[in-house]
């Protein structure tokens, strides 16, 4: 672990945040941006990058477009920095692993972090410690913080009313954005959604593909086309009844559906309610006797969310049907479909694809793309023009040799200046007009010199990343074929961007028109001669056996 000792901060970043909230407290963008830049001119720090996340509250970093770029940038070495210099330790997070995990990163990089209101500089031992001090107390602090306002929550939901959000199709916030008012527009929707699911009893399907056609009179809150999950989460929805309920997802924001418990408020709200009781308890009775699909264990699909329909671009999703034998048991197929015609219907065609055939359509094209021998050369060529850096090189020395003279010659003219006898020659407001002259080639030239090394740089980075994504490559038959089918599906997804789909009517010939890698966009469809001019042949003996 590097210790930073005595380290020099030359270049350095700037990170800024608010939270809206913390916009009219004195925390502006604007005013942490103001007391950094005193501190850099201060101290005679180049300001190298500046970084900054509007309206963003205290989550972890993921949520912080910004922060993950200047991250990369570090990671690219694009600037050469030393430090990233912030208003204050939050500003990066209350997340103790956050906190962590970022120091040990800028570590491996030499790049320390320079908290100004804190006094943190983790240059130092001491400096870290108290990094992590700060950042344990600032978590603290975040947790109470939730933890009353969850109690708070918690108190209003007791008591029957609204904690705010947006507010369900068929009501609307009331000004305050604490209580509900009936819609009666959309109130129609929902009395409608009720009625052909529990008194028509309509599925699903048939009550989506209702609504999409009709969406000039049944439009969703946002004006959005209906799904499956809009319609059952009306469905799900105590509110419509009359009840205020609460806790039911613990969490949502890290834990997502894994947070969801039983135990959760519900009582009697004190808005108006759309639909009666009774309508409620006999929908509720309905859609528990609705039985779950079938599950079944060993049905896997490689290629969910990687191939697009031929029709309208959506993703294809996995869709699956079954027949009879003759003793009864079941035969099931496996299929990819459009995932807005699965889940909202009415909006695109199914557009089927028989997984099999498309997943091993795929895989042969990738073995046969990783087992070219001329792969490295061809890397090389599809991701960098040429990493041959010295003439760049010979270039920054020529650059770097004149700014050092035009700085000699600066030191010259600024001693003519308290020389009385050149004085006597050259005129004062002469020899500040040579000054004024030099400092503007010294700016064009360090500017050249900061894009010669950003190239340079970028081509070494670029040398590195190609030897990677060939060793990976060449590796890639053997992890594959050892490979359970999650991780099997998990190599394919770090490869392969997307799967663009023949359009036809015939479904046998609905197959991989282009198939486009992430780190390139080389088309493994018309990647190499031989692959342009032959084309594609099904060969049903040779799928590897968790294909089939």
């Amino acid at each position: 672990m590097n210790e930073f000792k005595n380290k020099e901060i030359k270049r350095a970043y700037i990170y800024t945040r608010v939270s809206t909230e913390e916009q009219t407290q004195g925390f502006s963008l604007e005013a942490q941006s103001d007391e950094i830049k005193k501190y850099c001119e201060y101290h005679n720090i180049a300001i190298k990058g500046e970084y900054c996340d509007a309206g963003v509250t205290r989550t972890s970093i993921a949520k912080r477009e910004s922060f993950k770029q200047m991250l990369r940038d570090i990671k690219t070495n694009k600037d050469n920095i030393d430090a990233i210099i912030i208003w204050k330790l939050s500003r990066i997070g209350r997340n103790m692993l956050d906190l962590v995990d970022i120091v040990r990163f800028l570590e491996e990089h030499d790049i320390v972090i320079v908290s100004i209101t804190d006094n943190i500089d983790t240059s130092s031992m001491m400096g870290r410690f108290f990094f992590y001090l700060v950042g344990a107390f600032a978590e603290m602090e975040r947790e109470n913080i939730i933890s009353q306002a969850k109690n708070g929550m918690k108190k209003r939901a007791q008591e029957g009313l609204w904690n705010g959000g947006p507010a369900p199709i068929g009501y609307n916030n009331f000004k305050d954005g604490r209580g509900l008012i009936v819609n009666q527009k959309e109130a129609e929707i929902v009395k409608a959604i009720f009625d052909m699911y529990t008194n028509k009893r309509w599925g699903y399907s048939k009550i989506c593909q209702f609504l999409n056609n009709n969406l000039d009179k049944y439009a969703t809150k946002n004006d959005k086309s209906w799904s499956y999950s809009t319609v059952k989460q009306v469905l799900d929805n105590p509110t419509y009844a009359g009840y205020i309920r609460w806790g039911k997802q613990q969490n949502w924001s890290t834990k997502r559906r894994k947070g969801t418990t039983d135990e959760y408020i519900l009582v009697k709200g004190t808005h108006e309610p759309i639909i009666t009781e009774e309508l409620w308890e006999r929908t509720k009775e309905l859609r528990k006797d609705k039985k779950a699909p079938e599950k079944l264990q060993n049905m896997h699909y490689l290629l969910s969310g990687l191939a697009k329909c031929p029709e309208c671009g959506a993703s294809m999703v996995s869709q699956r049907s079954s027949r009879k034998r003759k003793d009864g048991s079941k035969v099931w197929y496996r299929y990819y479909c459009c995932s807005q015609w699965a889940n909202k219907k009415a909006v695109c065609k199914p557009n089927l694809i028989k997984a099999n055939l498309l997943e091993q359509q795929v895989v042969e094209r990738i073995m046969s793309f990783v087992k070219n021998p001329n792969l490295p050369e061809i890397l090389a060529k599809r991701l960098g023009k040429s990493t041959d850096i010295k003439e760049l090189e010979k270039k920054l020395k020529s650059i770097e040799a004149k700014i050092k003279k035009l700085k000699a010659d600066e030191d010259k003219y600024y001693e003519y200046l308290v020389d009385d006898k050149k004085l006597k020659i050259l005129k004062e407001e002469k020899i500040l007009e040579k000054i004024s002259e030099i400092n503007k080639e010294m700016e064009q030239l360090e500017r050249e010199k900061e894009n010669l090394s950003t190239q340079i740089d970028t081509i070494r980075n670029n040398t590195l990343n190609i030897e990677k994504i060939t060793n990976m490559l060449q590796n890639f038959e053997a992890i594959f074929n050892n490979a359970p089918a999650d991780k099997q599906k998990e190599l394919l997804h770090t490869l392969i961007k997307e799967i663009r789909i023949k359009k036809t009517d015939k479904p046998e010939e609905r197959l991989a028109e282009e198939i486009i890698l992430h780190f390139s966009e080389i088309d493994l469809m018309k990647f190499g001669k031989e692959e342009d001019q032959k084309p594609f042949e099904v060969t049903y003996g040779t799928v590897h056996h968790l294909l089939s």
